[in-house]
């Protein structure tokens, strides 16, 4: 069963991958705190607490989206997808490192 989880993510990272290879954002959901102890290359910090307000930032971009666990990437993606952006999520940060 891990190992069919395991093989949806890395499909998952590497069409995230794609994406930011093709110009999407890569969005870091997390506390400013969290993002200046360690984040990914090129990655924009809007914490989760501040992206309602911060949403005319990604109007019209491709986005994906990560955090420490996946709970706030995952409220991340549904609150950009209810405004019209177009977003992937891949939930915690470390997806992102162990993909292929």
């Amino acid at each position: 069963m891990f190992g069919l989880f395991s093989t949806k993510k890395n499909a998952l990272v590497a069409e995230a991958k794609e994406w930011v290879n093709d110009g999407a954002i890569l969005l870091d959901v997390r506390s400013q705190q969290e993002f200046d102890e360690g984040h990914l290359e090129g990655a924009l910090l809007i914490p989760i607490a501040e992206l309602e307000g911060r949403m005319s930032e990604l109007e019209g971009k491709r986005v994906v989206v990560y955090c420490r666990s996946g709970m706030r990437s995952s409220k991340a993606s549904r609150l950009m997808q209810n405004a019209g952006i177009e977003s992937l999520d891949i939930g915690p940060m470390k997806a992102w490192r162990r993909a292929p």
